[in-house]
């Protein structure tokens, strides 16, 4: 101290290993480098609290692998087989390969390039293609204007340089990294274990990314993983405002919600306590880079104001409710007959692929009359009845009670009963089932 003010502070930490990057510097408040270092230790530890609390964490390397560095993507010959060009709809190879901050407000991006194969270079693309993945993680972060730390394209995709592909054995672990890696949390993580030599923009090297702190997803059951998935499908398309706002993002803050008390089961004090750290994070200059705070409701106290998120209000202890995880499961196993109702298709059995795209219409719309009432209909009359119902009081569906009942006359009366199937309208109604699920998930929980 100097007088009054506050000249500086000093804090021990222990010294990186491996090369590993040095966080706790370039700082104005020093709790972010404790609440950060606690993480990677697997404890949640919260300013003002007098000890930390469990919470599994492992490096990325340990749960999952990174891909390629572009260069041996598209390197010059013979180390890269491929060269970058324009994307396409139909692209064999597509990439997701540069930054476009304004196309990177949704958990979901799209490819933004194709890959062709270098003439006689087939089997070494065949290589490189075995690195695709759906989840991608952001190599150059520029917390001022980009929203995401982590990437979720659709289809398998091969990441490029600011992308690289993050590859995990379970397929449900991509939903998983998505919403962990995008929550506070998550940002909080790559923020620390970042190299930060520039005001508001953190990156790391795919060497460096293999040791970053993440939840560790291999201690999380089969509940917690649908939990993660109904998660990631209620804001796969909700738009995020770039990382140095995460503090005054109403978005981010429900994403906050969920994942710490839907997923991890904390309760509401360390929920306020984790938007509090958001708060913090946002005075780093590191951060905001010199951009000026929004000024309002939404950002009073650093977190989102009480009635931003009133519909997101939890009890004292937040864990994952009966009603969300049976749901959830539900929506799980409408996509699983989804998935055999394509392979049914594709094998020339339009009639059976009609009655699992029907099961699958079915399952979803009990699992969103599930959220809505808490009660999960037993029969399909009964699920349309009060769908049916609930469409009276709420506008919104409307549109998922016209589709319900014409998929129920086409799929399940006509095709499967009486054996009549218009080839080109079962089979577009049987592409459709993954959109009328995804509305339904989200219907669910508007």
């Amino acid at each position: 101290m100097v007088g009054e003010e506050l000249a500086g502070e000093t804090i021990t930490t222990p010294r990186g290993e491996d090369g590993e990057s040095w966080g706790a510097v370039r700082l104005t408040d020093y709790s972010l480098a404790q609440t950060s270092y606690a993480l990677s230790q697997s404890k949640l530890w919260l300013p003002g609290n007098a000890s930390s609390v469990e919470l599994k964490t492992a490096q990325l390397g340990e749960v999952g692998n990174l891909g390629l560095v572009d260069r041996d993507i598209t390197g010059p010959a013979p180390r890269g087989p491929f060269d970058k060009v324009a994307p396409s709809p139909t692209a064999t190879y597509p990439a997701l390969w540069n930054h476009d901050a304004k196309q990177e407000t949704q958990m979901i991006c799209q490819p933004d390039s194709q890959l062709l194969v270098r003439q006689g270079m087939e089997e070494k693309a065949a290589d490189v293609w075995d690195t695709s993945s759906r989840t991608h993680l952001n190599r150059d972060f520029t917390f001022g204007s980009q929203a995401l730390a982590v990437a979720f394209t659709d289809m398998e995709s091969i990441g490029g340089r600011v992308w690289p592909n993050v590859i995990f054995s379970d397929n449900g672990y991509d939903y998983a990294f998505s919403v962990w890696g995008n929550s506070t949390l998550g940002l909080l993580s790559y923020w620390w274990h970042s190299s930060r030599q520039q005001s508001s923009k953190a990156g790391m090297t795919i060497r460096s990314a293999a040791s970053l702190p993440m939840l560790d997803l291999r201690v999380l059951t089969n509940e917690q993983l649908l939990m993660a998935q109904a998660i990631f499908n209620e804001f796969r398309d909700k738009e995020l405002k770039p990382a140095y706002l995460a503090d005054a993002d109403p978005n981010r803050a429900l994403l906050d919600r969920r994942v710490l008390c839907d997923l991890l089961g904390f309760d509401e004090e360390t929920y306020v306590g984790v938007r509090r750290l958001a708060a913090k994070g946002r005075a780093e200059p590191s951060v905001h880079g010199g951009k000026a705070r929004l000024h309002g409701n939404a950002s009073r106290r650093g977190f989102p104001a009480r009635a931003t998120i009133l519909s997101t209000q939890c009890p004292r202890e937040c864990p994952m409710t009966t009603v969300e995880a049976e749901a959830a499961r539900i929506f799980a196993d409408a996509r699983q007959m989804r998935d055999a109702a394509l392979a049914q298709m594709a094998a020339g059995d339009i009639r059976d692929a009609a009655e699992k795209a029907w099961c699958a219409t079915l399952r979803a719309t009990e699992a969103l009359v599930l959220v809505r009432t808490g009660e999960e209909p037993r029969t399909s009359t009964i699920a349309g009845r009060r769908l049916r119902t609930l469409s009276m009081s709420d506008q919104s569906l409307w549109d998922l009670r016209l589709r319900y009942f014409d998929r129920q006359t086409v799929l399940h009366g006509e095709c499967f009963y009486h054996d009549y199937c218009d080839p080109d309208e079962t089979a577009r109604l049987v592409r459709e089932t993954e959109g009328f699920i995804r509305d339904a998930e989200q219907l669910a929980h508007a």
